[in-house]
């Protein structure tokens, strides 16, 4: 295959052999081999949980506008960032000067003034915020962001700043797809800095292929992932420097440049990746094994730890709700149908109105006698008046 017919069909080697430049620098290879794979990925699905500042949005958009510019998406791309000042501040300070510093390879094949909308080569980039703007009978949220435009591949970029119900009307926009065109075939890539377990990027991972960056050590070739063993992995020597030890021999220091991707679950059809900040270069691991051992030290504590360095869900076990928990507030006591008083009650204002009448029985404690449905604010006002409310908020 000829370098022309490589560059057409592998987004790395379009962005390695026309020398792209970021608002960073020229992209390269080295210190940023955990991209290859992401680049040249073929799979149709795709959902990253990174460590911040790895440079995973300009990747995400690198593939996409070479799907735009080659053909791969001809109907076009849409990036959804997590609002609207997202996409300005991502096309002033990001999109515009990549189109500049790289005009032979990909900026003359740009056109369109818009923010929100280019044009690359005969396809269409969509970037969109998803944040609502309003709602629909007070309870569905909505935008016109997420309507009246069609895209064969989505790039959620930091999807965990999403509201569910805008990233599913967003998928919206791929339901006519014809990528590579084949009717009904749609890309997705996903990324994201976790945020806490079990739910958003952290769940999308743990339901996929689970890849994680493997690295074999040269003295006892165990193959290591940083992100698994940690703190284990990392080692402060006498003179205060911390390097990442092999935790198997504890001889030699690991280099993250000779890493692999590994799936360790390969049948599953959906690829997702997990790789944190201990696997490049600009980390700071004696801050980070530090602010392990000293939270208390560094603003955020461990939950900045976890979430921007350690890519990890985090939620402080004092925080943490438990089923046991919701189980110890529930009793068997019947909804009350009316109060001497004093009550408290909420009201949740929407389509219909949601009203908890609750008493305080002892100091610490709020019980709640009576739950409703109505829909017209008289029917509040009688049970205000029946439960004799001393104190409300809606």
């Amino acid at each position: 295959m000829g370098r022309e017919e490589l560059i057409q069909a592998s987004p790395w080697a379009w962005v390695h052999f026309s020398q792209i430049q970021l608002h960073s620098g020229p992209w390269a290879v080295a210190h940023h081999e955990y991209q290859v794979d992401l680049l040249n990925s073929q799979a149709l699905v795709e959902y990253w949980k990174k460590g911040s500042q790895m440079g995973f949005t300009e990747i995400a958009i690198l593939w996409g506008a070479h799907g735009c510019l080659y053909g791969k998406f001809p109907t076009g791309l849409g990036v959804v960032f997590p609002t609207g000042d997202s996409v300005n501040k991502y096309s002033k300070e990001r999109w515009g000067p990549m189109i500049s510093l790289n005009w032979e390879a990909f900026g003359k094949y740009v056109s369109g003034d818009s923010a929100e909308q280019k044009k690359v080569g005969r396809a269409t980039i969509h970037f969109r915020g998803a944040k609502e703007t309003h709602k629909i009978e007070g309870s569905k949220g909505t935008s016109i962001q997420a309507k009246q435009w069609s895209a064969d591949a989505l790039i959620f970029d930091e999807k965990d700043e999403m509201a569910p119900n805008m990233v599913a009307m967003m998928l919206k926009r791929i339901g006519h797809a014809k990528a590579d065109n084949i009717p009904k075939r749609a890309y997705i890539r996903a990324l994201s800095t976790p945020s806490i377990p079990g739910w958003g990027i952290e769940k999308d991972y743990e339901q996929g292929s689970q890849h994680i960056w493997m690295i074999k050590c040269t003295a006892c070739n165990k193959e290591t992932c940083l992100d698994l063993t940690f703190p284990d992995c990392l080692h402060q020597k006498d003179n205060g420097t911390v390097v990442r030890l092999c935790p198997g021999c504890r001889r030699t220091e690991l280099d993250p440049r000779t890493g692999k991707w590994i799936a360790q679950y390969e049948k599953r059809d959906i690829i997702t990746r997990w790789i944190s900040r201990l696997n490049t270069d600009y980390a700071d691991l004696k801050m980070i094994l530090d602010c392990y051992q000293y939270p208390h030290k560094y603003d955020g504590g461990l939950q900045e730890l976890y979430n921007s360095e350690l890519a990890r869900g985090y939620v402080a076990s004092e925080n943490k709700l438990e089923l046991e928990d919701v189980y110890a507030c529930c009793s068997w006591d019947a909804l009350q149908a009316a109060h001497k008083g004093p009550t408290c009650v909420g009201v949740d204002v929407g389509k219909y109105f949601h009203v908890t009448v609750a008493i305080r029985p002892a100091d610490g404690i709020l019980k709640i006698i009576y739950l409703a449905r109505v829909s017209e604010i008289e029917d509040v006002d009688e049970i205000c008046k029946r439960f004799n409310v001393g104190c409300g908020v809606g």
